[in-house]
């Protein structure tokens, strides 16, 4: 899979592909009806599939308060979409110039002078242009203007209830981590590299490896403590990963700690992935040092009894 990083690397790459478009947060399983539909479109037509997303997140740049965090920051979300087979990824840097750019010369601009697009497919909730005014109705108009497809994607559900990112970020927040995992498809993910902590972990005989989350933007699940699955490059183990502030300690930053289960070594500076499988409890103060410790014991034996289930 090809990752291009802007309209003019893309343009005159393909010929005639079937686009598919959208922000993809989270590669959920919504998203991969879309994809799953425009490759299939593509093997149809006997072109290429090319799917194209943003950098940053449009909601970062047109002043959305909170900040919007993210549930796959780029690199993460590139991770993902090369399991589909599709050709190349395009990367359009979004900024206020193109969210202020009207829907119909956007569409023209884009889909027609650059891609030269024979079909594009997007979700029944596609929403594109200044004041994101352009929709699927605007892009059928258009296509019978300019030459080309339009397919509209209708919602996955699953529990009753739409997959979007919205829900899955609501899931993470509250620590849903299974829910979660039905709608994205796979479990939730944390990467980043291992960093020297305050060495409390050690001292209360469960060491743990201090994870720097990749990116800043990353959604990070509730505070509290998890069961979960890491792996490095050299190997993978069960483990218990708390989030939080470690209030027995007193007031801190936020920080995302792993205990490996089993394991023995050294994976200080290496690139450490934790698959997030079920939340085992809140975060909470204890009264002192040995009660944290009983209880940590407590969370390792649930971890290793949910993760064999």
């Amino acid at each position: 899979m090809r990752v291009l990083d802007s309209l003019e690397a893309a343009t005159g790459q393909f010929r005639r592909p079937v686009v598919t478009v959208g922000n993809f947060d989270g590669v959920h399983l919504g998203h991969h009806a879309i994809i799953t539909e425009a490759v299939a479109r593509a093997a149809h037509h006997g072109c290429v599939c090319l799917l194209v997303t943003f950098e940053p997140h449009p909601q970062l740049v047109i002043g959305r308060r909170p900040l919007l965090s993210l549930l796959t920051p780029l690199e993460e979300k590139l991770r993902l979409l090369a399991r589909f087979p599709i050709a190349a990824v395009l990367v359009i840097p979004f900024t206020l110039e193109v969210a202020q750019t009207e829907p119909e010369r956007y569409v023209h601009q884009v889909y027609v002078e650059r891609l030269d697009a024979r079909e594009l497919v997007v979700g029944y909730t596609h929403a594109f242009g200044r004041h994101g005014v352009g929709n699927t109705d605007l892009l059928r108009r258009m296509g019978s203007a300019y030459g080309f497809q339009v397919r509209v994607v209708p919602p996955v559900t699953a529990d009753g209830s739409v997959v979007n990112s919205t829900r899955v970020r609501e899931c993470v927040t509250t620590g849903r981590m299974r829910e979660a995992a039905r709608l994205l498809g796979y479990s939730y993910t944390l990467a980043g590299r291992v960093i020297h902590g305050e060495g409390r972990g050690r001292l209360l005989d469960f060491p743990t490896a201090n994870l720097q989350v990749a990116s800043p933007q990353k959604l990070l699940p509730a505070h509290g403590v998890y069961a979960v699955r890491a792996s490095t490059g050299s190997g993978g183990w069960p483990g218990v990963m708390n989030v939080g502030v470690r209030p027995t300690f007193g007031p801190g930053t936020v920080s995302v700690e792993v205990h490996l289960l089993d394991f023995q070594g050294d994976v200080y500076g290496c690139d450490l992935r934790v698959e997030v499988v079920e939340r085992l409890r809140a975060e909470q103060r204890f009264s002192g040092v040995d009660a944290l410790r009983a209880q940590i014991a407590a969370d390792v034996e649930q971890a290793r009894r949910v993760l064999q289930g």
